[in-house]
């Protein structure tokens, strides 16, 4: 019965049509995270601050991190690299929240910044069922950025079809 009706309408596709594939691109490094999803014909683009400056100078604090006043206060190595450390995981969670719709995420950035990334989204249950590629790259212009994610979407159809 199968083969009459392929026979009779042959340009009727029995298969259940695939859910379409999102895919995002994300460059990241300490200051900001720039986003490109190449849709169908549409591109978007967008980006989030990480609020991580160059030069961090918190109230009270001078040239070389010690303040003696009244109460004597010290702004050692550890007490910054905890800042730091929180600063960055407010990051990572505005990344993640922006990237839970996608089911295909490129992340491209400097290699240590993308280590501490992917340990982030390997912590997250929702991004276990992402496919996720993580490749290095210090530098890169917006043009570079958009054709990387482009060819990502190219091979990755490729090996769908």
């Amino acid at each position: 019965p199968l083969s009459f009706l392929l026979s009779k309408f042959p340009k009727i596709n029995f298969m259940f049509p695939r859910k379409a594939i999102r895919l995002i691109g994300v460059y990241i490094n300490h200051h900001e995270a720039h986003f490109f999803a190449p849709d169908n014909g549409s591109q978007q683009e967008s980006s989030i601050e990480s609020g991580i400056e160059r030069q961090i100078r918190f109230p009270g604090e001078t040239g070389n991190g010690m303040y003696l006043g009244n109460f004597r206060s010290t702004n050692n190595e550890h007490h910054r690299h905890n800042r730091e450390n929180e600063i960055l995981k407010r990051y990572f969670k505005a990344l993640s929240a922006r990237l839970k719709d996608y089911d295909a995420i490129v992340v491209l950035g400097p290699r240590i910044l993308l280590h501490r990334f992917q340990n982030h989204l390997q912590n997250e249950k929702t991004f276990n069922t992402k496919k996720c590629l993580f490749k290095q790259h210090d530098k890169m212009t917006e043009t570079e950025f958009q054709l990387a994610v482009k060819e990502y979407k190219k091979e990755m159809l490729g090996e769908l079809l």
